[in-house]
């Protein structure tokens, strides 16, 4: 876990604290169980000895990987240290890994619940569609309701004020009024399925109001 990495970092650096010199200080007895709040102290201290170590005013303004180039121009010829150095980089690899993965799981979750709601608004649409349709299947209309609607709502999509005067005006335009039955027997006359298709704009106007 990254809070084991970053103490067993600290105590590598706590453990030369007497030759650092100058360096901003260490202060955490490293033989007792850090809390929280000193973990993120840990954090701070090591910026500020990594930084005078490296001669910067705060490592903060570079990417670890221009950190590891400073450490292999500074540091070639002081194995101990190179090493020590290099250790705190992979420990900033391994944290910047941490959040990429991290901020790759909240951005698929962000799009599983986008999904979600589309799929449940695509299902809130087709529980609508299909009352509509029941509606208009209950009055014994001979015409196919949910592509009536389907269609309805298609160009409505597009030009709302035309899709409703055309569905009270001419609904056959968008599901034509059926002539024939199942074995395709001719059921309503040319002038019958004109005069279905304007009392089913009227009950669809009843239904709109």
């Amino acid at each position: 876990m990254q809070s084991e990495a970053l103490i067993d970092l600290y105590k590598k650096f706590y453990a030369q604290r007497s030759v650092l010199g100058e360096a901003p200080s260490l202060s955490i007895d490293t033989a007792q169980f850090p809390t929280e709040n000193q973990a993120q102290q840990m954090e701070t201290e090591l910026v500020a000895v990594v930084s005078y170590l490296l001669g910067v005013s705060s490592i903060k303004n570079y990417t670890t990987e221009q950190l590891i180039q400073m450490v292999e121009k500074g540091y070639g010829e002081q194995p101990f240290w190179k090493n020590l150095l290099l250790d705190y980089c992979q420990y900033q690899l391994d944290r910047e890994k941490d959040e990429l993965m991290s901020e790759s799981f909240a951005l698929q979750m962000e799009v599983l619940q986008a999904l979600d709601a589309l799929e449940e608004a695509d299902e809130e649409k087709e529980r609508m569609i299909q009352a509509f349709a029941d509606k208009i299947k209950a009055a014994k209309f001979p015409v196919d309701a949910v592509k009536l609607v389907r269609n309805f709502l298609k160009m409505s999509a597009v030009n709302a004020e035309k899709a409703r005067e055309t569905l009270i005006t001419n609904p056959a335009y968008f599901a034509p009024i059926q002539t024939q039955n199942d074995m395709g027997k001719v059921v309503l006359s040319p002038k019958e399925a004109s005069d279905t298709n304007k009392r089913l704009g009227k009950f669809l106007k009843s239904l709109k109001n």
